[in-house]
């Protein structure tokens, strides 16, 4: 998260503006799934189970900046003496909590058409700290300390989807899907790292062929969401003719246009 700024107001005083919130880790951890299925005449049923991960071995850093400078006159003080806080931090530690989920899902035939359906659980996860820096002191401000914040959480949730695939023929196929992908962040985590906040849908359609005695698989899906941003600098002029930072939500409408190509190789032994 970066933020670069610039002022100039009526009095010719200007100033400058730099910030900026980095992190970066990653994690690695194992699971279990487990799963069993049963098939019929008609119909075709499952249930998977995975377990919380267990964390392995992990790297992180983090950083974060925050400068302000301009024209400022010691003995004149105004709203922008110069400003600095800053902390670089490497070889941190991280946590990673994923939870415990359970999906179902069944198919039927019916003819030449067969219709899926399935749906997954997942279970919250408590609030807790990805990584954890040490407090730091703020140059410009002695005796003045700073903790960067990583921290995560999640609300259980379920996702479901349901799909269509019509046969015509032994070589040719046509399918249809649609699923939803909910939001886990919390509504009360203001510090959360997720970015995006808000529930997905997605349609998906195309077909599955032979073609030079390969198997493909080629289709198209569109994905859309919609949601708040937390709050985000908006700079408007004031009654002055100043121009004016000010925290605001916005509106984020999410679209995208994936192509989805598959095919098999046969090997023969």
């Amino acid at each position: 998260f970066q933020v670069a700024a610039q002022s100039l107001g009526a009095d010719q005083i200007h100033s400058n503006a730099f910030v900026v919130d980095e992190f970066k880790y990653w994690h690695a951890r194992l699971l279990l799934k487990m799963g069993v299925a049963a098939e019929w005449d008609r119909w075709s049923a499952g249930l998977a189970i995975t377990t919380p991960s267990l964390g392995v071995v992990g790297d992180g850093s983090v950083y974060q900046s925050a400068s302000l400078s301009g024209d400022y006159d010691p003995d004149n003080p105004g709203p922008d003496e110069p400003y600095l806080q800053t902390s670089n931090q490497e070889e941190l530690d991280p946590v990673w909590r994923s939870p415990l989920s359970i999906a179902v899902g069944g198919a039927v035939n019916l003819g030449q058409t067969r219709v899926h359906v399935t749906a997954e659980w997942f279970d919250s996860v408590d609030h807790y700290a990805i990584m954890n820096p040490a407090r730091y002191e703020v140059q410009s401000e002695p005796g003045e300390f700073r903790q960067i914040q990583v921290e995560y959480g999640a609300r259980n949730v379920v996702n479901y989807g349901l799909g269509v695939d019509h046969a015509f023929g032994e070589s040719f196929s046509l399918f249809t899907s649609y699923r939803v992908d909910h939001a886990t962040t919390p509504d009360y985590l203001e510090d959360s790292i997720s970015i995006a906040v808000w529930d997905l849908s997605h349609v998906s359609g195309g077909a599955s062929f032979k073609l030079l005695n390969l198997d493909f698989t080629a289709g198209l899906q569109f994905s859309w969401g919609e949601g708040l941003t937390d709050d985000f600098p908006v700079f408007s002029e004031d009654e002055f003719g100043n121009m004016v930072a000010v925290n605001d939500e916005q509106v984020v409408s999410y679209r995208r246009l994936k192509a989805l190509l598959g095919f098999n190789l046969p090997f023969s032994v």
